[in-house]
């Protein structure tokens, strides 16, 4: 397996790789993708963000955008997202559409080159317990009643949110 991440400079060009294990979470400007999944019935899927065993993870039990992970040298930013999709929540065979791609940078100073897509999914839902607590389904009016309390959020989904809450489709 390529455990092998691009580190990008400010504009997303490529300065140099890192194997996961060595990456500096908080200095290192890493690309990422993350993936809104919504239902038939129009509800937004988060996730309740778990401590991998084999990982460090920034905001654990938080809740987040469906999917998400680092994307791997030499893999598209689709391929990442797809991956993350199979690996998070056993989703596959879905059409990806890009909301967008920005340098988001978060708590922490922590910076993110992110491309973030969104694909609809009916289910059935199922989780890798490795990377998801649990599963949480809103409608729009619920989530921004539950986003009264945005400290239960990862600063990620907030910042995503922000930018392409009105290309959902809710």
């Amino acid at each position: 397996m390529n455990n092998l991440i691009d580190i990008l400079d400010e504009k997303g060009h490529m300065i140099g790789q890192k194997k996961r294990e060595d990456i500096d979470r908080y200095h290192d400007i890493l690309p990422a993708v993350h993936v809104i999944v919504i239902t038939p019935k129009k509800e937004i899927v988060l996730v309740g963000i778990a401590q991998h065993p084999d990982q460090k993870r920034t905001w654990i039990g938080k809740l987040g955008n469906s999917a998400a992970t680092f994307i791997r040298h030499g893999e598209t930013d689709e391929e990442a997202a797809l991956r993350a999709l199979k690996n998070d929540l056993n989703i596959s065979g879905v059409d990806l559409e890009i909301l967008g791609k920005k340098l988001y940078t978060l708590s922490e100073g922590i910076r993110r080159m992110v491309t973030t897509f969104m694909c609809e999914f009916a289910g059935p839902f199922t989780f890798n317990p490795n990377e998801v607590l649990d599963l949480h389904m809103f409608n729009k009016e619920e989530l921004m009643k539950e986003m009264s309390n945005q400290q239960n959020f990862a600063p990620t989904f907030l910042a995503m949110w922000e930018d392409y809450q009105n290309k959902l489709p809710f």
